[in-house]
């Protein structure tokens, strides 16, 4: 149920907000891939995606756009996205802690997403994901009309995989 009344504050997060980003991936990351994933796959994971030097890496110098979004003025969720070419987006992180999932914080942060997807590249634009095969998200986005368009396994390094679904959609 979504509360009108409770507006959602999105904001462009800097290299000052690392920590606040991390704080919200290590309550939502282990929760949504609790079920997935080993513990030692998510330490890794954790590690390899939300260390200081990556998360600044991405914000300073790799284009990745941070996005935070506020539900009473508490960080509650984040998304980051990248622009991969001329008319291509990356959603690349979207996550909301799980004790906030299902008021429509999510519904908030994609319209985010294909917001800055049609800023940074034009209208007809790609938005695409990866998500794991197994992830419940997956509802969630197909709700927000992204379509599966292939399936892919990736290695990550330390002898771990990611077993996804690339979707997409045209903005």
């Amino acid at each position: 149920m979504r509360l009108f009344n409770k507006p959602t504050k999105i904001t462009l997060a800097t290299q000052a907000d690392i920590h606040t980003i991390r704080d919200i991936a290590a309550d939502a990351f282990p929760k949504t891939y609790g079920d997935i994933l080993s513990e030692e796959q998510i330490d890794y994971m954790m590690q390899m995606m939300y260390s200081d030097d990556k998360l600044t890496r991405e914000i300073n110098e790799e284009g990745f756009r941070y996005y935070i979004a506020f539900y009473r003025k508490e960080p509650v969720g984040y998304l980051s996205v990248q622009k991969q070419d001329t008319h291509t987006l990356y959603l690349d992180k979207i996550y909301i802690k799980p004790a906030m999932q299902k008021i429509g914080l999510g519904k908030d942060l994609m319209k985010k997403a294909e917001e800055c997807g049609r800023e940074i590249c034009g209208k007809g634009a790609h938005l695409y994901l990866r998500v794991n095969k197994n992830n419940d998200a997956i509802g969630f986005y197909k709700h927000m009309g992204l379509v599966i368009e292939v399936e892919d396994k990736k290695d990550i390094g330390g002898g771990y995989y990611m077993d996804d679904y690339v979707m997409g959609k045209t903005l």
